[in-house]
């Protein structure tokens, strides 16, 4: 059972305000309609599991509100509905205020052209292609507005990724996408900070994998910069981010349905959210055709 206020990077000075992330149940992999798809049948035993915990915590803490915070894709807002209908079945007299957040969406991947026999759950070669192009773009070619699915055509019209030519009919996000969307979901936290984090109240965000991993690591940031343990140039936090990942990307993975806490107290230090903010108004000046 997660336990609020126990963190990994405890400091006895500090009084800790732990926020949840859940991840959604598991998904229908439907690559139409913008990945947007809904959640497999027969995960009763998990969403009991889920709700038990969250229960057990809101006992425990003499909690009298859950907010949960989710994303708008349609997998995260089932899964919401599913959970706090069972939730409310254990514990009837909770408070529970559900919010979505544009946000907190996955990366968005675009539109492909799929085959025309294609069917729910096939596997599908370019999407596979799509996301080595990404990361190698992004973080190894020090190209982070590269869209996920562009070919990447020079002047003489050769493409560097001939398997994604014609498959996107609208290319999806850069990483810069992601994680201006991830700054400003924090700076708005910050800003509501006092309306949000009482003692008596559980905040949950409900969302995806990637934007788990990438607040996981702006939390284990935030810990050195507050230690003054960290060092880089404006514009490159999120390479920052992704020098965790390749150190140790074990520690970032998050499987569906699991819960896991965050210290919201090192993202709403001062030093933080000011550095996130210069970020994002470096990132918004020089990416502004992208963003």
């Amino acid at each position: 059972m997660f336990k609020i206020g126990r963190n990994s990077q405890d400091d006895k000075n500090t009084e800790k305000k732990d926020l949840v992330i859940l991840r959604h149940l598991k998904d229908i992999n439907d690559l139409r309609n913008s990945r947007d798809s809904g959640i497999e049948e027969g995960q009763e035993e998990l969403i009991s599991s889920i709700s038990e915990r969250i229960v057990s915590s809101i006992k425990a803490h003499n909690i009298k509100i859950l907010i949960l915070t989710i994303s708008t894709k349609k997998r995260v807002v089932e899964s919401t509905n599913l959970i706090v209908d069972s939730i409310r079945n254990q514990n009837p007299e909770i408070k529970v205020v559900v919010s979505e957040e544009e946000n907190l969406i996955d990366l968005d991947h675009g539109d492909f052209v799929l085959p025309t026999d294609y069917r729910v759950g096939d596997y599908f070669q370019p999407f596979e292609v799509a996301w080595k192009a990404f990361l190698v773009e992004a973080f190894d070619n020090d190209n982070p507005d590269y869209q996920f699915g562009d070919s990447v055509v020079d002047d003489n019209g050769i493409s560097k990724y001939p398997d994604l030519e014609k498959v996107f009919t609208r290319f999806g996000e850069s990483q810069i996408d992601i994680n201006l969307r991830l700054y400003k979901s924090i700076v708005n936290g910050h800003r509501n900070k006092e309306k949000i984090i009482r003692p008596h109240i559980l905040n949950i965000i409900v969302t995806h994998s990637l934007p788990y991993a990438i607040l996981k690591q702006l939390v284990d940031v935030a810990y050195k910069i507050k230690n003054e343990d960290v060092c880089f140039e404006t514009g490159e936090l999120f390479k920052e981010c992704w020098g965790m990942y390749k150190e140790d990307n074990n520690k970032y993975d998050f499987g569906f349905g699991d819960l896991s806490e965050i210290d919201i107290g090192l993202l709403q230090e001062k030093k933080f959210i000011d550095i996130l903010l210069n970020e994002i108004s470096f990132l918004e000046s020089k990416y502004e055709k992208k963003v």
